[in-house]
């Protein structure tokens, strides 16, 4: 299984965990267009440290590894996280450079 096809799993993961925590109507999809922060839509502060945490977590266990998006956010700002899309090209392309492309 590729990086990218790994880290859209965690990302789907740490998103059916931060559902179980908001209502209904507030419940993210798992379509790579969905945005996650934006002005238009998205999680509120505490649903995207809900989700930087869950998916702190997963990514730990998956790929066997400290990866934080904390220092992602710092470096890239909110771009990386605009979208579902965004966030799995953000994490692949981080976990690809760290690794030079070895799993």
């Amino acid at each position: 299984m590729s990086i990218q096809e790994r880290v859209r799993r965690v990302v789907e993961a740490a998103i059916d965990e931060v559902n179980l925590t908001l209502h209904h109507a507030e419940r993210l999809g798992k379509t790579p267009d969905v945005r996650l922060v934006d002005d238009d839509g998205g999680l509120d502060s505490l649903g995207l440290v809900n989700l930087i945490v869950a998916l702190e977590e997963k990514l730990k266990l998956e790929f066997r590894r400290d990866i934080s998006l904390t220092d992602m956010v710092m470096t890239q700002g909110h771009s990386g996280l605009r979208t579902i899309g965004d966030l799995c090209q953000s994490l692949s392309d981080r976990i690809e450079s760290d690794n030079d492309g070895v799993q």
